[in-house]
């Protein structure tokens, strides 16, 4: 089951325009500002709802598409929250749960050691091709989870608190972990969007797990 909406997007002008398709910005949606919906209504939950497709064309009494069609499915249950509290700026607690893309991966470090053995010029052969010749030392797994998500103006403006704080946990099954944030820059504000796109890393902290 899909929701059919017809909207009508006046511009005023030749300049590029920007449209935000995501599901945060489709549930829930009224008409105001520039906005006019000519068929339907959007939903306000997915509900029954398996994907959505999103258009452009125009409208004179009848729609009549202008554009490729683009299919968005839905996926319900998407484990795709994450809960981060933090030490504010005054030291107060904070604290936010996030919803967006994430992936899960694991950095792997250490020291390699070279320890190719030289060769025997009176052995037979002279070199065994079977001999170690380089080894891996103090391993070290490195977890980590990319963030990429949506969120208004004023939620962005909250996030620069978490990037800013000395100390992150993250609830893992009812865990507080430890953690840090790695983004190199981190975009608190845009005058021309109503949504700033967030992507950051959160660092679990290394681990050795083995030694030689």
């Amino acid at each position: 089951m899909s929701a059919v909406v017809i909207v009508d997007l006046v511009v005023l002008d030749d300049t590029l325009q920007t449209f935000s398709v995501g599901l945060a910005n489709i549930l829930g949606q009224t008409a105001g500002g520039d906005l006019i919906i000519h068929t339907g209504a959007f939903p306000t939950a997915t509900t029954g709802l398996t994907y959505y497709t999103v258009s452009l064309g125009t409208y004179a009494g009848t729609f009549t598409r202008e554009s490729e069609v683009l299919r968005f499915d839905i996926v319900p249950d998407c484990e795709d929250k994450i809960e981060l509290h933090w030490f504010g700026k005054h030291s107060g607690a904070e604290s936010m749960v996030i919803e967006g893309g994430r992936i899960d991966s694991t950095k792997v470090g250490g020291d390699l050691v070279n320890i190719t053995t030289p060769w025997n010029v009176t052995g037979s052969p002279r070199r065994n091709p079977y001999d170690k010749s380089v080894i891996r030392t103090d391993t070290t797994s490195e977890p980590e989870t990319r963030i990429q998500c949506a969120v208004t103006q004023s939620e962005a403006e909250y996030l620069v608190t978490l990037f800013q704080s000395p100390e992150i946990y993250v609830n893992v099954d009812g865990q507080y972990i430890s953690c840090a944030i790695e983004n190199g820059t981190f975009k608190s504000a845009d005058n021309r969007a109503p949504f700033i796109d967030v992507d950051f890393t959160i660092v679990y902290g290394q681990k050795v797990t083995a030694k030689i």
